[in-house]
């Protein structure tokens, strides 16, 4: 009887219990993203949309609805915000799985090729990383942080360059 070679086994993987662990956070957090936006779209309307809805009802209490109109635009945000985490973390996480998948097993026939895929995983994970990380709040604190600290600054009564030592 001829062997066949089983392209998905166990053993054409180098990790294949944590390659499956690690492919199943992904999911769940790309499915809490659509769960998220979908809360947080709950929370997102507008005034014309309250007239639409209720128009006796605005004119009675206008001040209230602005308020809670605020507080849910608040929450909206808060819910966006999330789902928008979930959704970067997703990718970054799948990338890496993608790359754990690649890595070759001990004995492969072409494990050249395999760590080649492994660092392109690799790659895409670490500048998606980079790219959410600067497109973010985060990043853009951390970025005008960084400016502060270089910027030369000037003394408040000469407006003459202060040298420092930080």
């Amino acid at each position: 009887m001829e062997r066949t070679r089983d392209a998905a086994g166990p053993a054409q993987f180098r990790w294949p219990g944590a390659d499956l662990a690690v492919l199943v956070i992904p999911v769940v957090l790309l499915v809490a993203c659509v769960q998220f936006g979908f809360h947080a779209r709950s929370h997102l309307y507008s005034a014309a949309d309250v007239r639409d809805w209720r128009p006796d009802f605005i004119e009675r209490h206008e001040r209230a609805l602005k308020l809670q109109q605020a507080a849910d635009y608040e929450k909206w945000c808060q819910w966006e915000r999330r789902g928008r985490f979930a959704y970067n973390a997703a990718i970054v996480v799948l990338a890496i799985g993608v790359a754990m998948v690649m890595a070759p097993p001990a004995r492969s026939s072409e494990p050249a090729w395999r760590w080649a895929a492994t660092g392109i995983a690799l790659a895409a994970a670490t500048g998606e990383a980079v790219w959410i990380f600067f497109t973010t709040s985060w990043g853009r604190r951390a970025n005008r942080t960084a400016r502060d600290w270089f910027r030369p600054t000037r003394h408040a009564e000469t407006g003459e360059r202060e040298v420092t030592d930080a």
